[in-house]
């Protein structure tokens, strides 16, 4: 019979610590996507356990904006709306149905920052999984199956992207960690 015990409390534990790891990937993505410079960039890629070469951080840099803001038309904009709307364009039905969850939740982000923004749904999802691991409410569970929803729907299509324009390994690494993080969602 202890073994028995033994199990579930292993299982428990393991159950604990993948979540412990899926808000630390998670965590580390936002940080990545948020990045404003290699600096910032260098350090979520740490936070992700991937030590990059000083060298590195311009190149990088670089190909963070080609890949996620411009000046050109980004190769894998980080925008749920771009994979979801007819028109591939940005503050579409996919921002405003967050828009509606981020209100029905009591949360914003801030002014003229688009809801369905990657960075923003890995806070959402973020913040949700602390509340509910905290509070256990139903409702918050609920909130973050919505979001989790939500990111299934487009962000396979963004890592395809991603993937497919990356011209670094950072960043193919960062598609990697995505994926296991979407994974988790799936379960």
């Amino acid at each position: 019979m202890n073994n028995i015990k033994g199990d579930k409390e292993n299982t428990s534990e393991s159950a604990e610590g993948k979540a412990a790891e899926n808000v630390a990937i998670a965590i580390g993505l936002r940080d990545f996507f948020l990045a404003r410079n290699g600096e910032e960039l260098s350090a979520a890629l740490r936070s992700l356990n991937w030590d990059m070469d000083r060298a590195r951080v311009s190149r990088l840099e670089y190909e963070f904006n080609r890949l996620f803001v411009g000046p050109a038309p980004p190769a894998a904009p980080p925008w749920a709306s771009v994979y979801l709307e007819k028109e591939s364009r940005l503050m579409g039905e996919a921002a405003v149905e967050m828009r509606r969850l981020c209100r029905a939740l009591g949360l914003a982000p801030p002014d003229g920052i688009p809801e369905d923004w990657l960075p923003i749904e890995l806070e959402l999802w973020l913040v949700l999984s602390i509340l509910a691991e905290e509070e256990g409410e139903p409702a918050i569970f609920e909130a973050r199956k919505k979001i989790e929803i939500h990111a299934l729907s487009w962000i396979p299509f963004f890592i395809e992207r991603l993937k497919d324009g990356a011209r670094e390994e950072e960043l193919i690494f960062v598609a990697e960690r995505l994926e296991e993080w979407l994974e988790t969602l799936d379960e």
